[in-house]
């Protein structure tokens, strides 16, 4: 009896607490990662600009972690926050710029501050080093109460003559928000050819990304060791509550290990860095794949989705930022698993598509797809000139073809799609 109860007070509790306590741990093992800390604001012009060169870097290096500090001095928009001004002071002078890893490159000579132009050369730079430090972070988050704690632990893969800090950012992962402070302007309206051409001036509803909500440590961060030795592990452990405001599956946490001078700027080092979304809110099972097809013709992206009850909304790349899609001559199932573009145009070539998911109060976005547009191939054009027969055949099949193919490479497959026969056509009378 006293068993039966004790099962029964269990499942009850149980019962009262559904995943209440969401746990999430990762490590960059011995994997170097750097990060690119952008300088940004909604009135500055030029800002736009710094958001495309972030993003193709995003897009194109996995180990690059990207926020984006909005200044809170002359510019100061309603994503600026205090830490940042420090931060921006201290490296910077105009926006957008940036700091990779808060070092110096041989790219930006004596300065830590560096234009857009040279933001991807300086991260090849730093990931070309090996990994100097270990982090290990582990995320609890507290669905009740909303409140979430960290711990940071690194590990030393050198012995140090320096003091070791540790720091936790808050990223909000987009922000899209109108009104002052929040629509972006836009030096490039009026430059015919540039992607954010006919725009606006300023841009409405813009998508603010990688937005720098809060450094727990300051802009410095908070001591975790002194002179650490090969393979010394320490750690630090951070809190903090999320308002209710930000949807807590758009955020993202940012932890980086870094040397501490009290004295040099230029011996701030960022050792390391790793990030993770709070709640893991992965929505999709299958990504969609990269698509080849021809001008005129139709092809499709599929994404699976984990539950049946997901919301879909495909967006493409056009050259300046995703935006929704809409069913229309070209693009159907905008808002199901399958989107079918149909009547393929040059400009089509080498667009990126990607599809954003929800469930409740979470998002998921999947990996971009790239559609590649080839020409109607010579083959194609040529059909009618090729006279195979006997269709079907049991023994000898005859090809009659122009000159110009002998030698070509041919398959021959049954009615399933299996290969039956290879080689190449060859001269006969």
């Amino acid at each position: 009896m006293k068993q039966a109860l004790l099962l029964f007070l269990l499942l009850g509790i149980t019962k009262l607490h559904p995943q209440q306590l969401i746990s999430t741990e990762l490590s960059t093992g011995n994997k170097k990662n750097v990060l690119l800390e952008v300088s940004t604001s909604a009135l500055v012009q030029y800002s736009p600009e710094g958001d495309l060169f972030a993003q193709n870097i995003k897009d194109s290096i996995p180990n690059c972690i990207v926020v984006k500090h909005h200044c809170f001095n002359f510019f100061k928009d309603s994503m600026s926050i205090p830490q940042s001004k420090l931060w921006f002071s201290s490296y910077l002078t105009g926006i957008p710029s940036a700091t990779i890893d808060r070092s110096i490159t041989s790219i930006g000579g004596s300065s830590i501050g560096l234009g857009r132009g040279n933001w991807q050369e300086a991260i090849n730079e730093r990931l070309a080093l090996a990994a100097r430090y270990q982090l290990n972070m582990k995320i609890n988050y507290n669905s009740d109460n909303r409140k979430i704690v960290v711990k940071l632990k690194g590990k030393a893969l050198e012995n140090f003559v320096d003091y070791i800090i540790f720091n936790l950012y808050v990223v909000e992962d987009s922000v899209h928000h109108s009104g002052p402070g929040y629509d972006q302007l836009n030096n490039y309206n009026n430059t015919p050819g540039h992607p954010f051409y006919g725009k606006g001036d300023p841009i409405k509803n813009y998508m603010h990304m990688d937005v720098v909500r809060d450094m727990l440590k300051g802009p410095w961060g908070d001591f975790g060791a002194t002179n650490p030795s090969l393979n010394q592990e320490d750690s630090l452990v951070f809190s903090f509550t999320v308002p209710l405001q930000i949807n807590i599956h758009n955020l993202r946490i940012v932890g980086t290990v870094a040397i501490w001078d009290f004295y040099e700027l230029g011996n701030r080092e960022i050792l390391n860095c790793i990030d993770s979304k709070i709640a893991n809110c992965s929505l999709i099972k299958t990504n969609p794949t990269d698509q080849t097809a021809t001008l005129g013709a139709q092809t499709q992206f599929i994404v699976e989705a984990i539950d049946s009850h997901v919301t879909y909304q495909w967006q493409v790349d056009e050259g300046t930022a995703y935006k929704n899609l809409i069913n229309d001559s070209q693009y159907f199932g905008v808002t199901n698993d399958t989107l079918i573009v149909s009547n393929l145009l040059e400009s089509n070539n080498n667009q990126k598509f990607r599809c954003c998911l929800s469930l409740d109060q979470c998002n998921d976005i999947s990996t971009i797809a790239l559609l590649h547009i080839t020409s109607t191939s010579k083959v194609q054009k040529d059909y009618e000139k090729f006279h195979i027969y006997p269709n079907p055949v049991s023994t000898i099949l005859s090809i009659q073809i122009p000159f110009e193919y002998i030698g070509t490479n041919y398959i021959i497959t049954d009615i399933s799609g299996k290969m039956m026969l290879h080689g190449k056509l060859m001269y006969s009378t």
